[in-house]
């Protein structure tokens, strides 16, 4: 049946190809109208076979779930030969339009027999083809992060344990978004990545402490009353900038691997401490903190999830060498 259908197609194509004097869309119209001829005609006969089988489900000659497995093989019949005829007809078109794109699109709702079918012509030139593959090297992400963030008061890791701040009680929060383009001119597994982003570290001191400058030198003092907590809070404007490299895995999955360098500008300073009866004191003020910084930063993870780690290359403070870090997990929305 499909090579009959598909013979009558290739005649009235053939006829077509006669009349040179037709315009694209008079070709156009002529094979679609070809097409929607031979869909009625499925049409129907999906319908008559649909109907068989609700008449041998009537009479017990199947049970229900024979029915309706026999209903969905059927659907999917006419659904692929009413498709396969589709796809030779937007073939033509393809030919007669020389530069034009085509879409198509066939559906079978099997319970009711229906075939919907619909065929889009959409102007096409070089220059916009030129600039949508220039638009698709970049794509753009808002993402989250969260996680720990410290100080190395020697700049070796083995010594975190001198930290003078807790360590999982001090933490980060970033926002913002990051652009991704790529090195060929396909997508392919190198991007050179940048992006811009606010963060909001807390840095919570230990054993009562607080933080106090004086003479231009920062010191962490012991409070004379009870703290509930003890916390500097610093907000910054950061921007990144690296190079990123996609490992494909199984199952067209890729890990993800990037590193950079990134600067950051120091928005504002604030203590807030909180005393035993509610009591909250909160001071505003630079804190001997580095107005600028910059560092590197790596991440590696894979699908929307990364985890990442910043290095920040000048000291925090600037009375005192300890070098920032922050360790967390980010999340691509």
């Amino acid at each position: 049946m499909k090579k009959i259908l598909l013979f009558v197609l290739l005649i009235s194509i053939s006829g077509l190809q006669a009349q040179e004097k037709k315009s694209f869309d008079e070709q156009l119209l002529e094979l679609t109208h070809q097409l929607d001829s031979i869909i009625q005609q499925k049409n129907i006969a999906l319908q008559k076979n649909i109907e068989k089988l609700n008449q041998m489900l009537k009479e017990k000659k199947i049970n229900e779930e024979e029915a309706r497995k026999l209903k969905m093989d059927t659907a999917k019949k006419y659904a692929d030969e009413v498709d396969y005829i589709a796809f030779k007809v937007t073939s033509r078109i393809k030919d007669l339009a020389k530069g034009r794109v085509i879409e198509h699109n066939v559906i079978i709702k099997n319970t009711g027999g229906e075939i919907d079918y619909t065929i889009r012509v959409i102007q096409n030139n070089r220059k916009n083809t030129k600039e949508k593959k220039k638009k698709q090297r970049t794509s753009a992400d808002w993402f989250i992060a969260f996680g720990i963030n410290n100080v190395l008061t020697d700049g070796n890791v083995a010594d975190i344990n001198d930290s003078p701040y807790g360590i999982g009680q001090s933490r980060f929060f970033r926002f913002g978004k990051e652009w991704r383009t790529s090195l060929s001119k396909n997508q392919g597994p190198f991007y050179f990545t940048y992006g811009l982003d606010f963060t909001w570290n807390t840095l919570k001191p230990t054993n009562n402490k607080y933080h106090v400058v004086t003479n231009d030198q920062l010191l962490l003092e012991t409070y004379p009353e009870n703290l509930k907590y003890s916390k500097l809070r610093t907000k910054w404007l950061r921007a990144p900038i690296g190079f990123e490299w996609h490992i494909p895995s199984n199952h067209s999955k890729y890990v993800k691997l990037r590193a950079g360098g990134f600067a950051r500008i120091n928005l504002a300073s604030k203590q807030k401490l909180k005393v035993e009866g509610e009591r909250k004191i909160v001071h505003k003020s630079g804190f001997d903190v580095n107005g600028f910084n910059y560092g590197v930063y790596g991440e590696i993870g894979g699908g929307t999830w990364t985890l990442s780690l910043d290095y920040d290359a000048l000291p925090f403070f600037k009375s005192q060498d300890w070098k920032h870090f922050m360790l967390g997990l980010k999340w691509n929305l």
